[in-house]
Order: structure tokens, then sequence, then C-alpha cells
């Protein structure tokens, strides 16, 4: 089979779902959200729903990079737990 593509999010957007996702539900003694591949269903979700849904998500994304460079001079998932 060939390798997974997102169809939605570019490479960055999907490193940054995949860390924030793991950050949500990280593996314990069960596997996390990074092992359980969230982040290839939220890419699917939105490929498949609506455009403002997808717009708003890809907005949140941005958002939350733009915050963490503000903050931290640095994307979201360059920074590190305090």
């Amino acid at each position: 089979a060939a390798p997974w593509k997102p169809q939605v999010f570019d490479a960055h957007q999907n490193e940054t779902v995949v860390v924030l996702t793991e950050l949500i539900i990280p593996a314990t003694d069960t596997p996390g959200a990074k092992a359980a591949l969230v982040n290839r269903y939220l890419d699917l979700l939105l490929a498949d729903g609506p455009a403002p849904q997808r717009e708003s998500f890809l907005a949140g994304l941005a958002w939350l990079d733009g915050y963490a460079l503000r903050q931290h001079a640095k994307p979201f998932v360059r920074c590190t737990a305090v």
C-alpha cells in the first residue's frame, strides 16, 4: 500500500495535530492519539465534512501556531512543557 498522505493538512498542520492530540490523549498503559492515528481520522473527517468546519479547524491550528510564535518565538510543535 502507498504511504498515507493527508487530504486536508499540509505537513506542518499534520505534525501540529499529532502533537496536540497526543497532549489531549497521551499514551499511558493504552495507546495514545498518535498510535491511534487520530490525525488521519481528523483529516478524513475534515476532507469529507462541510467547508466551514474545515476552515474553522485550520484557522484554529493557525491561531495556535501564531500564539506559540508570539509567546515563545517558535511554532507550537517546537514548544516543550514547562
